[in-house]
């Protein structure tokens, strides 16, 4: 096998190719080659073994397998650090395999599919003496840890409230891309895929760690009311508000999603605080503005840059335990709240009548879009109110 690595990188494995683990690889694939680490394995599904980056990876890796359970079989003890950028039915046994055979993991959002399997992660975290990192790539930049920082501080004094909005079309393909999308669960595996354990998992997952009470945590929330509804034929939901509060310390939150959608609305975070307020816009500036000082500007990272510091970042915790990473626990406050939501979930399907369609430009498949979703979701954002009373106007709902 062609390699330009030294004896003393970090061993590393991945599992899968296709789909989003494509951007794993491809930092991988450079690190490989600068010697950042040694890629010993990897596991290539038989369907994947003619795509190009398949192809590729076969002349990097020392071997690869069909399925990963050869692979960590044949690679026990033999594995620093295992990359796991799957589906999320497979994520918990997944992390949980490579932690028996010795790896540590990366391990793509959310960390598990309900808070049970996040527990028994943990469990195995504690018995094999590894770690697990997740996926949810801001937590890793110097700029979040900044703004966490601040707020810790007391900048804006003691928060409030945490309120988070997001709009992304999906069309129908967005939904066939593979057998657990909108699904609650998959072949007797929690899935609970949705916008909030999803797309905009990251962006919810942010407002529990902005409010968490030490540098290093996240807030603990439970539901206190939800909207749910979907327009697209799936099973779980494709249009959420929900709020929530922290029985840690008092914080509400206020979340509002929709895939369902023709208009676009980046992820914004407005954090209301005793002094002052902050506005976090994705890939934009994140704003604070206390109420006795000037406003001050953080940068929020692009996509590409969050990544990159968070495979560097979860490669050097093998060798600095003070490397941040975003742990199990700080994931699990993610995973409980989701579990929260849907556990007395209602999810309503928005009338025909009040669902307009289009050919998206990047697919061409129809996005099914609910009417006025956007200005109905932008108006309660500001007032962190339910759906409800104002879907009652522009919504008919099958019961």
């Amino acid at each position: 096998m062609m390699t330009s690595t030294t004896s003393s990188s970090p061993r590393v494995a991945l599992v899968g190719v296709a789909g989003y683990a494509g951007v794993y690889f491809e930092w991988l694939s450079e690190a490989h080659r600068n010697g950042l680490v040694h890629l010993a394995a990897a596991t290539i599904l038989p369907a994947e073994r003619q795509l190009p980056a398949a192809l590729e990876l076969e002349h990097l890796a020392d071997k690869t397998y069909d399925c990963y359970e050869a692979m960590f079989e044949a690679e026990a003890g033999k594995i620093d650090l295992c990359f796991i950028p799957t589906g999320i039915p497979w994520h918990a046994p997944m992390a949980i395999a490579a932690m028996e055979a010795g790896a540590n993991v990366l391990v793509e959002k959310p960390l598990a599919g309900s808070d049970a399997d996040v527990r028994r992660v943990i469990a195995a975290e504690k018995q094999r003496k590894r770690w697990v990192a997740v996926g949810f790539q801001d937590m890793y930049t110097s700029e979040l840890m900044e703004l966490k920082q601040s707020l810790l501080n007391g900048i804006i004094g003691q928060i409030q409230s945490v309120s988070m909005l997001g709009l992304w079309p999906r069309s129908t393909a967005y939904y066939r891309r593979n057998a657990w999308a909108g699904k609650r669960e998959l072949n007797g595996r929690s899935v609970m895929d949705s916008p909030l354990n999803n797309a905009f998992a990251h962006h919810v997952n942010l407002c529990l760690f902005l409010a968490g009470d030490t540098v290093s945590s996240s807030a603990a929330a439970t539901v206190v009311s939800s909207n749910l509804f979907r327009a697209h034929d799936i099973e779980n939901f494709d249009t959420a508000v929900v709020s929530a509060a922290s029985s840690d310390n008092g914080v509400a939150f206020w979340f509002g999603v929709t895939h369902a959608c023709f208009e676009t609305v980046e992820p914004r975070i407005r954090i209301r605080g005793e002094r002052g307020s902050v506005e976090w816009e994705r890939q934009g500036v994140c704003t604070i503005r206390p109420d006795d000082q000037d406003p001050v500007s953080i940068e929020v990272p692009q996509y590409s840059k969050s990544r990159q510091n968070m495979f560097e970042q979860v490669v050097s915790r093998l060798s600095d335990s003070n490397s941040f990473i975003c742990d199990s626990q700080i994931a699990q406050s993610h995973a409980a709240l989701i579990e929260s939501i849907q556990r007395g979930a209602d999810v309503k399907t928005v009338h025909s009548s009040n669902v307009e369609t289009i050919k998206s430009d990047s697919d061409g498949h129809t996005i099914p879009a609910i009417k006025d979703i956007d200005l109905l979701l932008q108006r309660t954002f500001e007032t962190n109110s339910p759906l409800e009373d104002l879907s009652k106007k522009a919504v008919h709902l099958k019961q």
